[in-house]
């Protein structure tokens, strides 16, 4: 896989620049998410969330941390 040409198509214009400065930025914050809100609740694994982000996307790896989140907050008193 050459790397500079998938950058260069992916910036070939400004709509798929838009696209893809979306993407890597809701991806960078994720992951700012994941290791804050994580590491404050004492979350284990918190690389499956990054593993899935990377490999599926956003639409997986937020909901799933929110998910495993949401009952990580409910059991604890």
């Amino acid at each position: 896989m050459n790397v500079n040409a998938f950058f260069g198509e992916l910036f070939a214009n400004q709509i798929s620049g838009f696209f893809g400065m979306d993407v890597i930025v809701s991806s960078l914050v994720l992951g700012t998410f994941v290791f804050s809100e994580g590491s404050r609740l004492k979350m284990k694994n918190l690389w499956i969330y990054i593993a899935s982000n990377l490999l599926v996307g956003v639409s997986l790896g937020l909901p799933l941390f929110l998910l495993m989140r949401q009952r990580k907050l409910e059991e604890t008193p």
